[in-house]
């Protein structure tokens, strides 16, 4: 009986061992993000754009209403499955130059791309078309 217990005691170990070792983060290949962006939310009548450039550059603009409210700009990577911004200016001067923001990349192909944000909201960000541009 004893053995019976010290071995069920052993597999559920080694079973939880096994479920809490850290899933291996998808790679994705960053420069499908080089380019313009837009997410809308129409129901909050938000629109966000990005502006991802080679050099790891990237602006941003966020619009409510039709009006622009706030610009950004840093660098960005994309570093163990997350999309990394590093703040540089803030046209509201509210966040600190050099700090950082995460969200993770859930997916990215050449028209689309999602985030986990990390409020936890889920948001797709479509490629701007030349046409649809500022």
């Amino acid at each position: 009986m004893k053995r019976l217990l010290l071995c069920l005691l052993w597999f559920s170990l080694a079973a939880t061992v096994h479920a809490t070792e850290p899933e291996t983060a998808p790679a994705f290949d960053q420069t499908k993000l080089v380019g313009e962006w837009r997410y809308v939310d129409e129901e909050a009548k938000v629109e966000a754009r990005y502006v991802f450039r080679a050099d790891q550059s990237y602006t941003s603009e966020l619009w409510r209403d039709g009006e622009l409210a706030r610009k950004f700009e840093g660098t960005w990577a994309v570093e163990e499955g997350m999309l990394v911004y590093t703040y540089l200016k803030d046209s509201m001067d509210q966040i600190q130059t050099g700090a950082r923001e995460r969200d993770r990349l859930l997916r990215i192909d050449e028209s689309s791309y999602s985030i986990q944000a990390g409020d936890g909201g889920t948001r797709t960000y479509f490629r701007v078309k030349e046409d649809e541009a500022r």
